[in-house]
């Protein structure tokens, strides 16, 4: 879904979100998701999504390649300990 909002419209969801978020009668799930759509919408508003392009996946896929060579190095480390603690050598 895509929503275009002005500066006043974005300020009066604001305010609604932060009505919904301080009302006693709201329960906790909708305050939960009230207040992460208040903070994504200042992301918005402070321009942290601007010409992002494929930034996000880039840094998510340099996240899983370091995370296999580490986990590569580890088991590497496993088998050396498992050869040199062989009953034959001993």
């Amino acid at each position: 879904m895509e929503l275009e909002l002005n500066d006043e419209e974005a300020a009066v969801l604001g305010e609604a979100l932060e009505c919904l978020i301080a009302h006693p009668a709201t329960d906790d799930d909708t305050r939960e998701v009230a207040i992460d759509l208040a903070h994504h919408l200042l992301a918005l508003a402070a321009g942290h999504f601007d010409d992002w392009g494929d930034a996000e996946q880039d840094f998510v896929q340099q996240g899983l390649e370091a995370r296999e060579q580490v986990t590569s190095r580890a088991a590497q480390r496993r088998e050396l300990r498992l050869l040199s603690n062989d009953p034959i050598d001993w």
